[in-house]
């Protein structure tokens, strides 16, 4: 749906608007730096404010997250 709605320059075609989504991205990824810290609780504000990063390359043994 997200394609088709800038393919047509529709934005009534996107299933949520930009700023929830952009809420939710947050917290996956803050759910993700979370686990990668043991489970150490982070705050979304943070995450939001990228105070706290995720490295994904952390899942292959590649890198180790980090916090600003």
């Amino acid at each position: 749906a997200f394609i088709e709605a800038v393919q047509a320059k529709d934005p009534s075609r996107m299933r949520s608007p930009y700023g929830p989504s952009l809420n939710s991205l947050a917290a996956v990824l803050g759910a993700n730096a979370s686990a990668e810290r043991d489970g150490q609780r982070l705050a979304l504000a943070d995450v939001e404010a990228s105070e706290v990063t995720w490295n994904p390359r952390h899942c292959a043994g590649h890198g180790t997250p980090t916090l600003d």
